[in-house]
């Protein structure tokens, strides 16, 4: 009909259960949901099916604010904060403010550096982020969460995690 004589798929056996489970996901990534009604449905999938684990990004956010009234409302369910510390760069609202609304609900940080302006994903160490800061955060809001180093190639992951480890940056301390 289409010429095909094959169709990429990924064909799985699921239970009833988790079929529900990925209806769920797949309607709140495409449904034009606003940031509450979003927040009810992944309140509805960490309720129905324990032992999730939704951990959000600070993406375009100008502030914590939004992250910390939803992290508040979902508090003792599988909610969490992945805290990006180039982005909440980017927002103008200084990172001591971040950590400070954000610290309880911190389950994970993506680090790598910019310059302010832009998400560049740089090396830790090589833009405008104050890493000297960054380390007396996480030391003193105790955070103990996962860490990605994110940027773009090998080389660079190389050069983040050595100077991370030279400066005594998160998580290359001890405590």
């Amino acid at each position: 009909m289409i010429g095909m004589t094959k169709i990429p798929c990924i064909v799985m056996n699921a239970s009833d259960q988790q079929s529900a489970l990925f209806a769920i996901i797949e309607n709140v990534q495409r449904e034009n949901l606003d940031f509450f009604e979003e927040a009810v449905a992944i309140e509805r999938l960490m309720t129905e099916y324990e032992g999730i684990r939704v951990y959000m990004e600070n993406m375009f956010d100008v502030s914590p604010e939004l992250l910390r009234k939803l992290s508040k409302r979902l508090e003792g369910t599988g909610f969490g904060v992945c805290l990006d510390v180039a982005h909440a760069n980017l927002s103008k609202t200084p990172l001591d403010v971040w950590f400070k609304n954000l610290a309880p609900y911190i389950r994970h940080l993506h680090i790598n550096d910019n310059d302010g302006m832009t998400d560049l994903h740089q090396p830790v160490g090589t833009g405008k982020i104050n890493w000297t800061l960054y380390r007396s955060l996480t030391e003193k809001f105790k955070i103990n969460s996962s860490v990605l180093v994110e940027v773009a190639s090998l080389e660079n992951a190389e050069a983040s995690l050595q100077y991370m480890k030279e400066e005594g940056i998160y998580p290359f301390v001890n405590r």
